[in-house]
């Protein structure tokens, strides 16, 4: 008879939440979340100081099934933090809402109503951590000529695009062009070059 390994879930405190993000904002600062995402180095050491500060058994696994809980509670806050009707409050760090629209909200969103009127711990590390609307070092760019507003943090870019050239316009004839397939034999060539 064998046994299966009954997996017990890791529980996060507070304090571990905020030593974990203390620890990435550093990680980000120095450069070591590529394309939006952390690498896996940063996860283990991440793990190896929450075990050893807390005295658990954290594994880089549980970092980055926590980072997928913080980011859905960003996600959250910045929307609604755009929303009709909602204020922020930069020194008490909440999300503000008139009665109306707090009840309104609620009402139809009950999950996200630990996010409204009340202080928002660690924003500031989340932001470093999780937000989208970071620029770093050699990666960042202006996007002179595109209208992108807040709601860039809750991954919809609002852009304004002028207008959009008819096919006339642009240059292309309106028949129809002959359409072949790609014989199996460039693709094996291709393929060579990209395997070992």
């Amino acid at each position: 008879v064998i046994k299966e390994e009954k997996k017990v879930n890791f529980r996060w405190s507070k304090d571990m939440s905020k030593e974990l993000l203390d620890f990435l904002a550093e990680e980000v600062k120095k450069g070591n979340r590529p394309n939006n995402t952390f690498r896996t180095s940063s996860f283990v050491a991440a793990a190896k100081i929450i075990s050893g500060k807390f005295q658990t058994n954290s594994t880089s696994e549980h970092v980055e099934n926590h980072m997928k809980t913080v980011r859905n509670a960003w996600v959250a806050i910045s929307t609604v933090r755009n929303n009709s009707g909602f204020g922020w409050n930069d020194n008490l760090k909440m999300v503000t809402a008139s009665p109306t629209a707090y009840a309104t909200y609620v009402k139809e969103y009950p999950k996200c109503e630990k996010f409204l009127n009340r202080k928002i711990d660690m924003y500031e590390e989340m932001a470093i951590v999780v937000g989208k609307d970071l620029a770093r070092g050699n990666f960042s760019k202006t996007f002179a000529g595109i209208d992108v507003d807040a709601s860039m943090e809750s991954g919809q870019p609002s852009m304004t695009i002028d207008s959009v050239p008819s096919k006339a316009e642009s240059g292309t004839s309106s028949g129809s062009r002959p359409h072949r397939k790609r014989s199996r034999i460039d693709e094996g060539s291709e393929m060579e070059h990209i395997s070992a």
